[in-house]
């Protein structure tokens, strides 16, 4: 908003120097108070995206820290079921005496249980992921549509700012071509200065009408645009917080899939070394 071309002071006309310097002024004034006032709204939209996604983050923490610890209960049980089956240490040796068989198929049954369970338990952290997400793109969405509506109240008003400006700047340069016109057309300006193009215009009523709402048409088309630019970028905000979220999470749970999957053979591994080293004796 702020680089929207504002003339201040640039008029070279000694007369309408004095007679547009009030306008200009509060035009310039007034729309650069717009700007900063949206600059303030934008950075209370900003702070309150990031507290969201701070919210959303502890919460999706919170269930993940939870689950990880269920895992962990389960994993240690089974676990201490292996220690009093199967001794542990580089030095034990198979002993027909120390096998168990029915104690076997039950570390195995309880295996396949483990398995089971971790993955159901990685399963109801993915729907918790879910239902914190949904949360999260009900808020962004709330939050979207109220920039959306302040966005174009507040761009309403600097459009409505720039008419009322068109408009006093042709009220007095209509007032001055009177003027002009009353006093015989003799200038009452010096000429120096002035480039030969403008001083044409300024000798040129509807030429000079029609320049001013040309210019004013071209500031309030860059506007739109910015308004369009700003709402555009909210969105795809909104969008990327989502999607990097979904993007993090299933990579967390394909890997931890696989983790549990890999522990699981591991274990089965050691169950299948145990009983193999029982073969021949």
């Amino acid at each position: 908003i702020h680089k929207l071309p504002i003339v201040r002071d640039r008029i070279q006309h000694d007369v309408l120097k004095d007679r547009l310097k009030e306008v200009v002024d509060k035009y310039a004034d007034d729309m650069t108070q717009r700007a900063q006032d949206m600059a303030v709204y934008m950075e209370k939209v900003f702070n309150q995206r990031t507290d969201d996604n701070a919210g959303f983050q502890a919460t999706l923490k919170c269930h993940k820290n939870q689950c990880d610890s269920d895992c962990k209960n389960l994993i240690r049980d089974y676990e201490n079921a292996v220690k009093s089956v199967i001794p542990s240490g580089l030095r034990v040796q198979p002993d027909m005496d120390t096998y168990d068989e029915t104690a076997m198929l039950e570390l195995r049954t309880s295996l396949g249980v483990l398995k089971e369970e971790l993955l159901e338990k990685e399963a109801d952290q993915f729907d918790a992921f879910e239902a914190v997400l949904s949360v999260l793109d009900d808020n962004l969405a709330s939050g979207r549509n109220t920039v959306t509506e302040a966005l174009s109240s507040r761009f309403d008003e600097m459009r409505q700012l720039e008419k009322q400006y068109a408009d006093d700047l042709k009220n007095r340069l209509l007032t001055y071509f009177d003027d002009k016109t009353r006093q015989d057309g003799e200038m009452t300006y010096h000429r120096g200065g002035i480039p030969d193009g403008i001083a044409r215009l300024l000798e040129n009523k509807d030429e000079c009408i029609k320049v001013v709402g040309e210019v004013s048409e071209f500031r309030t088309r860059k506007l739109d645009e910015l308004e369009e630019l700003h709402k555009r970028v909210e969105d795809q905000r909104s969008k990327t917080t989502l999607e990097s979220a979904q993007k993090a999470e299933y990579a967390r749970n394909r890997a931890r899939a696989f983790e549990i999957h890999a522990y699981c053979e591991r274990q089965e591994q050691k169950l299948n070394s145990w009983e193999n080293a029982f073969d021949g004796i």
